[in-house]
C-alpha cells in the first residue's frame, strides 16, 4: 500500500480513494458484527484495517514532505497556489485519518496517529508555516480558513494525548511529550504569523479540557493552551 500510494500519479487523491472505498463500509460492518469481503483489495478486512491505516497516514506525511521541500516558494505565485492546494488537501485527510482513531476506538489507530501526527505538524512546521508567510497578503481569506481546519484535527491530536495519559499505556504515553511539543510550537508559529500581519485578533488565549475519544471531559486535567480560531470567520468577512 505505501508504495501504491507513493508510485502513484496523484498520491492524496489514491489516500482519499482508499478511506472512501474501503474504511467506511468495514467500520459499518464492523458495527455490525458482519464480514465484508472488499473486491479492489483483497488483503483489506477488519484485521487488517490499522496496517491499512498506517500506510495511508505514511503516504499522507511523506506526500506533503516532498511536495513542500521541493519547491521555492519565495518568488512564484504558482508555486504558492500549488502548495497551498497541496496544504489543503492534506489537511481535510488529516481530519479523516484522525476521526477514524475516534470512530474504531482502537489502540493501533490510536498509536499510529499519535506517531504520524507529530510527523505531519513537524513537517509542517519545517516547511509549511514559510508558504504561508508569504502567501498571506494575497491569500489571507484562504488562509484563515486553512488554520480554522488545521486547528480541527491539532485539538482531536491534543485530546489524544490527554486519553493516552489516562490509559497509562506506555507505548502511547511515550509518544505524548513529543506530539504536546509541536502542537505548542504550532501554535507560537501561527500566533506570530498573524501578528506579522496585523490579524492578532483572529488569536486568543483560551481553555482546552481534555478529553478521551468519545468527547468525555477529563476531570482530572485541565489544560491551557493558546486557540485562535474564534474570529477566524468574522476575520474572513471583512
Amino acid at each position: 500500500m505505501k508504495y501504491y500510494i507513493s508510485l502513484s500519479d496523484d498520491p492524496l487523491r489514491q489516500i482519499e480513494k482508499v478511506l472512501e472505498d474501503n474504511f467506511e463500509s468495514y467500520i459499518q460492518a464492523e458495527i455490525e458484527d458482519q464480514e465484508q469481503q472488499n473486491e479492489c483489495y483483497s488483503t483489506f478486512s477488519q484485521k487488517t484495517m490499522a496496517c491499512y491505516y498506517q500506510s495511508l497516514f505514511v503516504g499522507l506525511v511523506n506526500h506533503l514532505k516532498t511536495s513542500l521541500a521541493r519547491k521555492d516558494f519565495s518568488g512564484s505565485v504558482q508555486a504558492q497556489e500549488e502548495g497551498l492546494a497541496v496544504l489543503n488537501v492534506s489537511v481535510r485527510l488529516l481530519q479523516i485519518l484522525v476521526t477514524l482513531v475516534k470512530t474504531t476506538e482502537k489502540r493501533p489507530f490510536l498509536g499510529t496517529a499519535l506517531r504520524f501526527g507529530n510527523q505531519f505538524v513537524e513537517v509542517f512546521l519545517r516547511n509549511g508555516i514559510q508558504l504561508l508567510r508569504y502567501s498571506f497578503r494575497t491569500k489571507q481569506d484562504e488562509i484563515l480558513s486553512f488554520i480554522k481546519s488545521f486547528q480541527q484535527s491539532t485539538r482531536s491530536l491534543q485530546h489524544f494525548c490527554g486519553h493516552s495519559k489516562v490509559q497509562k499505556d506506555l507505548a502511547l504515553t511515550n509518544r505524548v511529550p513529543a506530539l504536546k511539543r509541536s502542537l505548542e510550537m504550532l501554535l507560537f508559529k501561527f500566533k506570530d504569523l498573524l501578528t506579522e500581519f496585523n490579524c492578532q485578533e483572529a488569536f486568543w488565549v483560551g481553555n482546552l479540557k481534555n478529553r478521551d475519544l468519545r468527547g468525555q471531559e477529563l476531570l482530572s486535567q485541565t489544560s491551557v493552551v493558546e486557540v485562535f480560531v474564534a474570529k477566524l470567520l468574522v476575520e474572513m468577512q471583512k
